[in-house]
């Protein structure tokens, strides 16, 4: 499950208590400690980019089958 920047800590946490016990996936919300890219052109592929890398990372270390938050 990959969210965006505007899902605050409590949002994030009742979409995460709403789906408890009906799958088991990790679950991707963007690092706000780090600079974004600019909005304009590109915005978009520079996000999936950041998915993509953490995705990739989640594969290596075999965490793509379980539940857990992780940060693109």
């Amino acid at each position: 499950m990959v969210t965006g920047g505007g899902y605050d800590d409590a949002s994030f946490a009742e979409m995460r208590a709403a789906c408890k016990g009906k799958s088991e996936v990790p679950w991707l919300r963007p690092d706000l400690s780090t600079p974004r890219p600019p909005l304009g052109p590109g915005y978009g592929e520079a996000v999936v980019e950041r998915v993509k890398v953490c995705l990739r990372r989640l594969a290596e270390e075999e965490k793509l089958s379980g539940d857990g938050v992780y940060l693109f």
